[in-house]
């Protein structure tokens, strides 16, 4: 049924519990927190930016801290110990994005400090033709040890284990440099993972126990059973005596190619493009989703390079796959191809449906933008009717449905873009034209057009909840949203979710404690309401304010869960939040 204006407004007043606003209540000029001399801490500016972090080939942690932020304060010595720890290794750097305000709201910062990881490897986004380092936040305790390990697991590790088994296939190419870490360890130091990975085409890079391995050894003339190893282009051997990290890093890049002599090295050929055989329509048919399919002849290894190069980039989006047409003839005749090579784009919702491209334009994004314009994604039409209102919500309640809401019958490209970029999720799409302002007050929607998923996690129509969008109604903003209400593996047909159907039992809220924490209260899965309460209040207003959360936790029978914290004593865990510890702590 179609939400009244009541229930809607309940569902707003009881899922979001509380607005926190941090006051600032003075502003005072701060020095850079990394300006000292002593520090291995990077400072960003507008003006490095891009130098330091997007075109590096390291990996690079970022905080965004503001001078005047507590937190940040708190933070900074651990950082500096972090930054020294992993110094060659990942390059630590910091913004002080009060100061640098635009460059922060770039990659959506909100509270300090945020610390954000930013990979080695650049990634193509087909929807928007760029091709970027796309950060992920940083989630783990904040001191040294956690930002370390969090920081060399960025690290990709391309180094080949080389055994007397392989060492043929390792020595292939010789106009590839190969360096040979050989240590009894199982795994290289991480400056040497960090090099394997930005020198790939120009140094293959590999790791050996001597001991264990002896015709490696004679290969490499090995006096030792520990040390670094080159073997150049021509055959001649070269060991490193001084394997200071620093040297290590300088021997292996002077003896690795330059980069206009780049090659592409065939140990480290990726499987990101599927070979199909006998049975690839069950493969297509069981993928239930797009597929991408490059029909090539034997020898077009050209064809099998493009293929993987357009891959790049679509994630879940679309399946990309392969199929010799000389060794499996009679099925490519059967597909009545119009030449070789060509790519047919089999639909997410009927596999007979399908489009072909032929000849492949030369480049990339030219085929992207075919893909997209092919991809099929159905957008639902409603009207401005209760009726109408009633069918959506309705469909709602199985699979989770993105409403748009416009006050004419014209759908944004944005959203229409956005929704074939998370085409492989379990969200439907559908607009409602004509939008009145009953609806826009019944949905509260704040401006149009405005936009809102709704969804049950417990597969019943009392279960039913909606969120609002209050973004910019910019694809990538609204794919960024629809990956954060439905991560992947979210409300699939197979879930615990889906099989149960029922509703969270009734109960007390619990506490988020040091032995209970968060994970343990809220689980791995769903929505968590939490309060945060002052604990210098005392157990009676404390009390007060539980019997207030029991009373909406009982109203609402969805997928919340409900908690609360002391934030006086769990400052680092509100911090987490990107709440300080100047916030009023009530209800």
């Amino acid at each position: 049924l179609a939400p009244a204006y009541n229930t809607v407004k309940e569902m707003r007043n009881y899922a979001v519990i509380a607005a926190l606003v941090v006051l600032c209540l003075c502003t005072v000029h701060v020095s850079a927190m990394y300006d000292d001399d002593d520090s291995d801490v990077i400072n960003l500016s507008p003006d490095n930016f891009k130098d330091q972090v997007l075109l590096s080939d390291s990996p690079v942690m970022v905080e965004f801290y503001a001078p005047w932020c507590g937190h940040c304060k708190k933070l900074a010595p651990a950082y500096k110990k972090a930054a020294t720890a992993l110094k060659g290794k990942v390059i630590v750097a910091a913004l002080d994005a009060d100061a640098h305000k635009k460059l922060a709201a770039k990659y959506g910062i909100r509270g300090y400090p945020t610390i954000k990881m930013f990979p080695a490897q650049q990634t193509y986004e087909p929807f928007t033709n760029a091709t970027s380092k796309q950060p992920r936040d940083f989630a783990g305790h904040p001191n040294a040890k956690s930002l370390v390990n969090e920081a060399l697991r960025l690290i990709p590790d391309r180094v080949i284990k080389v055994t007397d088994d392989n060492v043929q296939d390792f020595l292939s190419q010789p106009q590839l440099p190969k360096i040979l870490v050989a240590t009894p360890k199982d795994s290289a130091p991480a400056v040497v993972k960090a090099l394997s990975a930005s020198l790939v085409g120009r140094a293959r890079i590999g790791l050996c126990n001597l001991q264990e391995n002896t015709a490696v050894a004679r290969h490499f003339k090995a006096q030792q059973s520990k040390g670094v190893y080159l073997m150049t282009a021509d055959g001649e051997v070269k060991a490193l005596e001084n394997t200071s990290p620093d040297s290590i890093k300088a021997f292996i890049v002077d003896g690795a190619l330059s980069k206009d002599k780049e090659v592409a090295d065939e140990m480290h050929e990726d499987d990101s493009v599927e070979e199909l055989g006998d049975d690839m329509e069950k493969v297509i048919s069981d993928h239930k989703g797009n597929f991408a399919v490059v029909f090539h002849k034997a020898g077009s290894g050209a064809a099998i390079s493009r293929a993987k190069d357009l891959s790049e980039g679509w994630r879940r989006s679309v399946r990309w796959a392969s199929l010799d047409c000389t060794r499996f003839a009679s099925m490519c005749e059967g597909f009545e191809l119009p030449g070789f090579p060509s790519i047919r784009l089999f639909s997410k919702t009927n596999v007979h449906d399908t489009e072909d491209l032929f000849p492949i334009p030369d480049a990339r994004h030219d085929v992207a933008q075919w893909v997209i314009e092919k991809l099929q994604v159905k957008i639902v039409q409603y009207q401005a009717s209760q009726q109408d209102l009633a069918m959506a919500m309705q469909s709602a309640v199985t699979n989770p449905l993105a409403m748009l809401f416009v006050k004419d019958d014209s759908v944004p490209d944005s959203f229409k873009a956005a929704a074939k970029q998370v085409s492989h999720k379990p969200l439907n799409f559908a607009v409602m034209i004509n939008t009145n302002d009953q609806i826009i007050k019944q949905y509260q929607l704040k401006s149009m057009p405005g936009m809102m998923v709704f969804f049950s996690q417990n597969g019943t129509a009392e279960g039913l909840q909606g969120l609002p969008y209050q973004g910019r109604m910019a694809q990538s903003d609204l794919a960024g949203f629809f990956n954060m209400v439905l991560p992947d593996g979210a409300f699939d047909d197979n879930s615990a979710s889906k099989k149960k159907k029922d509703t969270i039992k009734a109960g007390p809220a619990k506490e988020i404690t040091t032995e209970q924490p968060f994970e343990t209260v809220c689980g791995s899965t769903g929505l968590c309401v939490i309060a945060a309460f002052d604990g210098l209040e005392g157990q009676e207003a404390q009390e007060q304010k539980l019997e207030v959360l029991d009373t909406i936790r009982k109203k609402k029978s969805g997928p919340f869960r409900f908690a609360y914290v002391d934030a006086t004593c769990h400052g680092e865990f509100m911090g987490g939040f990107n709440v300080n510890s100047e916030m009023d702590c009530s209800l």
